[in-house]
């Protein structure tokens, strides 16, 4: 027998036993529906290259998408081994990426030389005019990026100028979730005025929470030895991180809405529509029902905030609301 007690892999078995939970409470369904949707996002973003770089480099903004899926990825292993406190501080890094994406997408967007014209249609050009009329325009975002001082911050960071100890107060101010918040609302004044009066709350809430654990501020942000005693504290604990990766999501998708919610868009969505079509796993349809599914959540749960959407969408938009107002 005492061979046997040997050979028993204890931390084995309470990592089974841990899954087993997560199972139970819908952590890894949860998980994998998060990191399908920011995948396809970040996809849809991949497809649309911007100018927004001196150096004359075309750069797809879903590195902090990307970033982010892979830190979904190591808060299930962390969440399997017990290691609770680090699941959360993955939370907060998830939302600040995501949000470091929200800036990139904005700055490019917004990165247009205001008094350019075309001399002509392109529809109108040859293809050497149309080659040479590019290129000037190509040339005015240039010079225009010399003038704005967010992307010349933003190739500061692509440089790595920013990890040097002499930038760090520097990276604070232009490179933090506050700094990609404030960009963001002075861009997009409904995003702001949505801020102000539906979300502060969640913004609120997340800071908090996320803030004590990363400062570790109290013996429950920092042992896991307490969510370790039995499985009601463990379970409770991951319903939290559930909960605070839901706000993520919807603050994220929100915000996204009002910058550039033609990345909601999908080739197939309105024929899946038109003939009845029921979401399958891995197809365009099934990524973007889970942004109508969640703007369902929010009408449910907050309908001011939705009519708030509502009444403040574009075009491209339209096709959501049909979908499950009729």
């Amino acid at each position: 027998m005492g061979n046997d007690i040997d050979t028993f892999d204890f931390e084995l078995e309470k990592r089974k036993h841990r899954a087993f939970l997560l199972k139970s409470i819908g952590f890894y369904s949860r998980v994998i529906a998060f990191i399908e949707l920011i995948e396809r996002l970040a996809q849809q973003n991949f497809l649309k290259p911007k100018f927004i770089n001196n150096k004359r480099k075309i750069y797809c903004q879903s590195i902090g998408m990307d970033a982010s899926v892979y830190s979904l990825k190591g808060i299930v292993q962390l969440c399997e081994i017990g290691d609770i406190v680090d699941a959360f501080t993955l939370v907060r890094k998830i939302r600040d990426n995501l949000y470091l994406d929200l800036f990139f997408i904005s700055e490019s967007l917004n990165n247009k030389p205001t008094n350019y014209e075309f001399s002509k249609s392109l529809a109108d050009m040859s293809q050497e005019e149309m080659f040479e009329e590019v290129m000037q325009y190509v040339s005015a975002v240039l010079e225009a990026e010399e003038k704005n001082e967010n992307i010349q911050n933003i190739n500061q960071w692509f440089d790595g100028e920013y990890a040097l100890k002499d930038s760090r107060n520097s990276r604070r101010q232009h490179f933090s979730f506050e700094s990609y918040k404030r960009n963001i609302e002075n861009k997009y004044p409904k995003l702001k005025e949505c801020h102000d009066k539906y979300l502060h709350v969640l913004f609120s809430e997340m800071d908090n929470s996320l803030n004590n654990y990363v400062h570790s501020n109290g013996p429950s942000f920092i042992s896991n030895d307490i969510f370790d005693m039995n499985n009601d504290r463990f379970t409770e604990a991951v319903k939290d991180l559930l909960r605070l990766l839901d706000l993520v999501k919807r603050v994220f998708l929100i915000d996204l809405y009002f910058i550039d919610s033609t990345l909601f868009q999908t080739d197939d969505y309105m024929d899946a529509v038109e003939i009845g079509s029921e979401p399958f796993e891995g197809s365009q349809y099934y990524s973007i029902y889970q942004i109508i599914e969640e703007f369902e959540k929010i009408d449910k749960e907050d309908h001011d905030l939705y009519n708030y959407l509502k009444d403040n969408n574009n075009y491209s938009m339209k096709c959501f609301y049909d979908a499950f107002d009729d």
